[in-house]
């Protein structure tokens, strides 16, 4: 899941919250924008669908940078147990 922002390093992780239906998701930046007054992110179809808020157009959310332990890549291999 992507998302654009005008400010955070490219490849960073940000926990995005909607306030409207209390879901969280981390998205990584991969792009600039939004290029329209007052939007603070634009985020990837997928992230939007699991925020609930497709279809919206704009929706109220709050950004800030996610914790390590609040990114879990798809790819990312469980921690190795000893064998």
């Amino acid at each position: 899941m992507t998302a654009a922002h005008p400010s955070a390093p490219l490849g960073s992780k940000l926990l995005v919250h909607s306030e409207e239906t209390g879901r969280s998701v981390v998205v990584t930046v991969n792009d600039r924008g939004p290029y329209k007054a007052g939007r603070i992110i634009d985020l990837s179809h997928a992230a939007a669908s699991r925020l609930g808020m497709l279809n919206q157009g704009v929706a109220h959310v709050t950004v800030r940078t996610a914790l390590p332990d609040e990114v879990l890549e798809v790819a990312q291999a469980p921690a190795d147990s000893g064998k």
